[in-house]
């Protein structure tokens, strides 16, 4: 057994308590003449900006590569460009606001599924003989996974007050007289930039109560960047030194 194997078996628990937790899936009988979608784990190590571990991360993932066109729809999810998260890391600089970041765990199956979808789960999670896991809700690998989910959350935002900004349909603005909160979302990580905490520490309250959060507090490091503000002398700086690191290793430039 591998050193680190026990660590990648209790990230797959995890994964599999969460997907029962959310009502993911439900175990049924298998109808006749159903072709099930095969799922793996996807794995991932997330590394902090100075390389070292913090988590090892398992995911369950549908084949969305074996889907029947029947199975899906709309597959298109807007992303943030990094054009654009420098414009809201500029903006908070000139304006005195403070970064915040935070992403929403088990994002994609918190959107619910519109067509029947059967699902044989990996080996060790199987279910009894004659029996088959139903999709009650979207799954990552799923093809309309990205776009259910950033429906889901889009709808939530603008009903809560936001308004969208900008034509990337993944920023937003939230006014309270003169507190503001800009978001910028990237799938499930989020960049925030305040000027009134209680109004932010409000709108993650308020979201939590629908999707569960990792609140990350002040931006240190964001989709690989590193990221030191300075709201005393109004400066931020913005660090890709391991990918530099990381690139010069991968071709043996170090």
């Amino acid at each position: 057994m591998q050193p680190d194997a026990d660590r990648w078996l209790k990230a797959e628990e995890v994964e599999m308590s969460t997907c029962y937790k959310k009502g993911t899936f439900q175990i049924v009988d298998l109808p006749p003449g159903v072709v099930e979608l095969p799922s793996m784990f996807q794995y991932k190590l997330k590394t902090g900006p100075n390389c070292e571990m913090v988590k090892c991360k398992a995911r369950l993932c549908a084949r969305g590569d074996l889907q029947f066109d029947s199975e899906f729809g709309e597959t298109f999810a807007p992303t943030s460009l990094f054009s654009m998260i420098r414009m809201i890391v500029a903006i908070a600089v000139q304006a005195g606001l403070t970064l915040y970041q935070f992403d929403i765990r088990g994002a994609f199956p918190c959107a619910p599924i519109d067509c029947e979808i059967y699902l044989k789960l990996p080996p060790g999670y199987e279910p009894p003989q004659g029996k088959t896991a139903k999709l009650l809700r979207s799954l990552y690998g799923l093809k309309q996974a990205p776009s259910a989910f950033h429906s889901l959350f889009e709808a939530w935002l603008l009903c809560y007050g936001f308004t969208a900004i900008g034509g990337d349909l993944v920023t937003f603005l939230l006014r309270r007289g003169t507190s503001v909160v800009l978001l910028s979302i990237y799938v499930d990580d989020s960049i925030a930039a305040t000027n009134n905490e209680k109004l932010y520490r409000q709108f993650l309250a308020d979201l939590s109560k629908d999707f569960e959060l990792s609140n990350q507090g002040k931006v240190n490091w964001y989709l690989g960047v590193s990221v030191k503000q300075d709201l005393a002398n109004h400066h931020t700086t913005l660090s890709q030194e391991q990918y530099v690191k990381d690139v010069l290793e991968r071709f043996g430039m170090t």
